[in-house]
């Protein structure tokens, strides 16, 4: 489940930049250039390891609230 929310997570970065085209807002390039953190790469595995981290929580709430449901049936 980790692997999958990062592999979702890179894909919704790769495509931030032609979401900014479409929409004419510079959020998606805002966020680009926050993870780049100044091209700092303590920083960038600092952002790296904090997304990777979030991934982790995320998926064991998702598999969690999955348990609840399916154990209900």
């Amino acid at each position: 489940m980790t692997v999958l929310l990062i592999a979702l997570l890179r894909e919704l970065l790769r495509i931030l930049p032609w979401l900014d085209q479409v929409t004419g807002f510079h959020a998606g390039s805002s966020i680009l250039r926050i993870l780049a953190a100044g091209g700092v790469t303590q920083q960038q595995q600092m952002i790296a390891a904090g997304l990777i981290f979030v991934c982790f929580v995320l998926a064991v709430v998702l598999v969690r609230m999955g348990e609840k449901v399916f154990a209900r049936r």
